[in-house]
């Protein structure tokens, strides 16, 4: 009998002698979008001969299922995988957190303050009754013909129980103060525990992986899948530095930096980060467009019967409906100046329509969802300036800043703090600037350029020799002064009105003629573009006449 058991441990195959192995996998790499990321994990173990199931444990539970992809390397077949709940263990240490024990500690503070608070308004309430009741028997003593009527110990006994109420009251509430403001100390101090703890991890979901392997292996397991709660956000500082000689040239340097943030609750430590334009949690193709229905409906004695095609219009409607209403991704987060990230400069790298920015060396992004930045780039170059001015509306001159994107990957849209000489001017937001393509930043008021307005004639209601038609006139002076010592390239920009109507004649009236009209395809703007040396002085003369039908009333601004 004995020899038959040796036997059949003898024959057993290798093979069944799983194991289940469990690795951790922590986060190695993360690709981030505008809107999603892409998360990439790595577990490395060894097994002997056999198939094994590797048990990956430390799974964010909110990951998108059909985006996870498990690769191998070394000696060994994957068979399977499949999704288990996270071990007891962990859930139970989840439960014995030093994290959880202060959120408790937090909760039993708050109830105190409820019942605090409570016997506060109990005791006011209290001094607001004794008061009342005092004022009420001394009106009632009052009254009486003879106040000897009212006995003596009667008085001494009602003062002696209002003071021994008052007292307790007065005693209730001064400790429940004393008792709220111990709690508020004991909270703030367990909130600054709570942030120096950090990001509770959240065990989620455990990754069986089903291996076979014919020799003993060391292998490696690396998990990718996408999430949601995590994106990045372009933000920028354009550093314009004004001409300090002669010769030097005005120059600005546009600092580029992302702002990164991830909420699934696991700090990412010393992760490959990379930064892409992708976007692939959005719209894959373009929608049905939705039918519309145009039909007359049946009537019948009782009433409306809505017609089979009706019946189907109000089905199509209400699926319009409930796409419409279906949430949008969530937003980037509103940009916030968190601490900044260590200031290495990234990679770009073209991949089609598509830029990825790769962010040398490591990172760390808790998993709180609070944002932070890490540096991209940083370019620098001459720009070529122009003071901008409208002085119908505004007679400060505003000074602009002309840069060129010189390379291949384009900047992206984002919002840009603005510095003019070391010194925080404002800021603006960015469009999208394609390779080679130029813009205008604006840098705040520039005082060295003096800009005047003044009405000059106002004519209203004058009427032709025909008496058919009418004039109304504007005509304005304005003034543009070059109080520094270099030339200043200035563009002044005004509007007249346009005609809506057939009946309504315009004609402009300047000296000199704009150098553009209908600027940049809005109907009725004007441009004038001109040099100012140092002490210059330029009027422009700006006017129009309106004419119209006799008898109308005419809308016209300003």
């Amino acid at each position: 009998m004995r020899g038959l058991l040796l036997a059949a441990f003898i024959l057993v195959s290798p093979a069944a002698w799983a194991a289940e192995i469990e690795v951790e996998a922590p986060v190695a790499a993360a690709t981030l979008y505008p809107q999603g990321a892409s998360v990439e994990r790595s577990a490395s173990f060894q097994a002997e001969a056999g198939r094994h199931s590797v048990l990956i444990v430390g799974m964010p539970a909110n990951y998108r299922r059909e985006s996870l992809r498990i690769e191998g390397t070394g000696a060994f077949a994957i068979l399977s995988i499949e999704e288990r709940r996270a071990a007891t263990r962990a859930l139970e240490a989840q439960r014995r957190s030093p994290r959880r024990d202060i959120e408790e500690a937090i909760r039993l503070l708050q109830d105190r303050r409820i019942f605090a608070t409570n016997a506060i308004q109990a005791a006011q309430r209290q001094l607001t009754y004794i008061d009342a009741m005092t004022k009420a028997q001394a009106q009632a003593s009052a009254t009486k013909d003879d106040p000897a009527l009212v006995n003596a110990s009667q008085w001494t006994g009602m003062w002696t129980s209002i003071g021994e109420g008052t007292k307790t009251a007065l005693d209730t509430r001064q400790r429940a103060q004393i008792e709220i403001r111990e709690i508020d100390e004991q909270m703030a101090e367990l909130n600054a525990q709570l942030r120096d703890v950090g990001t509770e991890r959240r065990f989620g979901p455990v990754l069986a992986v089903q291996i076979e392997a014919k020799g003993a292996v060391s292998g490696t397991l690396t998990a990718r899948y996408q999430m949601d709660n995590a994106n990045w956000a372009p933000v920028y500082d354009a550093r314009l530095s004004l001409n300090r000689g002669e010769s030097d040239d005005p120059s600005m340097v546009l600092v580029r930096r992302a702002r990164v943030r991830q909420g699934t609750g696991e700090d990412w430590t010393g992760i490959a980060l990379t930064l892409s334009t992708a976007r692939p949690s959005g719209r894959a193709g373009a929608p049905d467009p939705r039918l519309l229905f145009a039909r007359i409906q049946e009537k019948l004695e009782d009433g409306v019967r809505p017609s089979v095609g009706y019946m189907a219009d109000q089905m199509v409607q209400k699926e319009a409906r409930t796409m419409a209403m279906a949430p949008p991704p969530p937003p980037p987060a509103p940009p916030v100046m968190a601490a900044p990230a260590q200031q290495v400069m990234a990679v770009a790298q073209l991949q089609g329509e598509t830029v990825e920015y790769v962010i040398p060396g490591t990172v760390d992004i808790d998993g709180s969802g609070e944002p932070k930045q890490v540096l991209i780039d940083e370019r620098d170059g001459t720009v070529t300036l122009e003071v901008r001015a409208t002085p119908s509306l505004d007679k400060t001159a505003y000074l602009y800043a002309e840069f060129e994107n010189a390379t291949e990957a384009p900047v992206l849209p984002g919002t840009a703090s603005l510095y003019r000489d070391g010194v925080f001017v404002g800021t603006t937001m960015l469009a999208r600037i394609a390779g080679g393509e130029t813009t205008h930043l604006p840098f705040g008021s520039y005082d060295s350029i003096k800009i005047t307005h003044t009405e000059r004639e106002r004519m209203e209601g004058e009427q032709g020799l025909i008496r058919a038609r009418q004039t109304e006139r504007r005509r304005y002076i304005m003034t543009a002064e070059n109080l520094g010592d270099k030339p200043m390239p200035v563009a002044i920009r005004d509007s007249m009105p346009y005609a809506e109507n057939e009946d309504v004649e315009i004609t402009l009236r300047t000296k000199p003629a704009p150098d553009e009209r209908d600027v940049d395809d809005r109907k009725g703007a004007l441009l004038w573009q001109f040099t100012l040396e140092p002490g210059e002085k330029r009027e422009i003369e700006h006017g129009y006449d309106v004419t119209y039908p006799t008898g109308v009333t005419l809308f016209l601004p300003r």
